[in-house]
């Protein structure tokens, strides 16, 4: 029987949803599994402080070193990263980081795979640079390089000669180009940023929205579609994120409300990018991914636009499907292992 551990920062489980639905999947599928963090690897006597769900409570077990390593958490300080490089080179690790927004933006461009996809990104260091672009493309989307959840982002649309229209969230302010140079160099000063042009993506009721492709990697080391589904934000917003406001709708629903008889033909695209996608993108890296997160919008009623690529994707409300797959494709990999097709990253 395999083993599949789950590491983690968090060192209470429970207060980790993901971690009791790959438990009870494991249990369904007579697997092995068991919860840790960085803290809890003893080389030295080669065992694990795990904690294991049974009866309704996890419970502290010493465990072997896995099979299969769900790595859900990634280390914190330079003791952990230590730890993390040792794990990864004795166990395989499901998930591998795919870099910040820029880098994999880069990666892309450069591909030439996904050239009708992507929109033009820009990293800035300046405000004169953000005055120069949103002088060529008039509306505008600032975003954090490193930033996640839709936060941070600053929509931008030039007023006049004089004015920019700033708005984050849905707080709309009108301000002198002086005043937008000031607030960009304190941003500027804290953290590394992205521009994009805005691209319009809103329904017949002036609602933001975007489409969210959750993809994971099967039992047989093959992508598929978790989720397709439409994120809807609040009226006169910017973003779509669940996480800033927003919410989920029906997938097939949203399209005949939407686009109406176009509606089938734009689903068919939306499983055919959900699967060409991916298989496009990991041949970008020297490492394979277990899943990734597609937020694309559709521009002019027909144009599918990348916002943007994520690692470690949300599943709320999803956990128990994602979780299946988490497992699924951990014993993959853990069976490759042990016919020594195991590699370390």
């Amino acid at each position: 029987m395999s083993i599949i551990g789950m590491l983690h920062n968090q060192r209470k489980p429970q207060k980790v949803r993901k971690a009791y639905a790959c438990a009870a999947v494991a249990k369904m599928m007579g697997v092995t599994f068991f919860y840790f963090t960085y803290e809890d690897v003893d080389f030295s006597n080669r065992f694990i402080h795990g904690k294991v769900y049974k009866d309704g409570n996890w419970v502290e077990e010493k465990m072997p070193f896995p099979d299969a390593l769900f790595n859900a958490g990634s280390p914190r300080t330079k003791k952990e990263r230590k730890i993390n490089q040792r794990l990864k080179k004795e166990i395989p690790f499901t998930s591998h980081s795919i870099g910040n927004k820029y880098s994999v933006y880069k990666r892309m461009v450069e591909s030439e795979l996904f050239t009708e996809l992507l929109i033009p990104s820009f990293e800035i260091e300046d405000p004169t640079e953000v005055m120069e672009l949103i002088k060529e493309y008039k509306k505008i989307i600032i975003k954090p390089k490193k930033g996640s959840k839709g936060r941070e982002l600053i929509y931008m649309e030039v007023e006049n000669s004089n004015s920019i229209v700033w708005t984050e969230k849905v707080k709309e302010v009108v301000l002198s180009i002086e005043e937008v140079t000031e607030m960009l160099k304190e941003r500027f000063s804290k953290k590394s940023f992205i521009l994009q042009p805005f691209i319009t993506c809103k329904t017949k009721h002036n609602h933001p929205f975007d489409f969210r492709i959750h993809v994971q990697k099967n039992g047989e080391g093959k992508w598929a579609i978790n989720a397709i589904y439409p994120r809807v934000g609040q009226i006169g917003g910017i973003v779509s994120n669940i996480h800033s406001g927003g919410y989920r709708v029906d997938l097939e629903d949203f399209l005949q409300e939407e686009f109406s008889n176009k509606g089938l033909r734009i689903l068919s695209q939306l499983k055919e990018l959900a699967l060409d996608f991916p298989e496009k993108f990991e041949r970008l890296y020297d490492k394979s991914f277990d899943e990734l997160g597609i937020d694309v919008a559709i521009e002019n009623g027909h144009q599918f636009k990348l916002f943007e690529v994520n690692w470690r994707p949300g599943c709320k409300y999803r956990e128990l499907e994602t979780a299946q797959y988490h497992i699924e494709y951990a014993l993959f990999l853990a069976n490759r292992s042990k016919n020594g097709e195991f590699t370390s990253h």
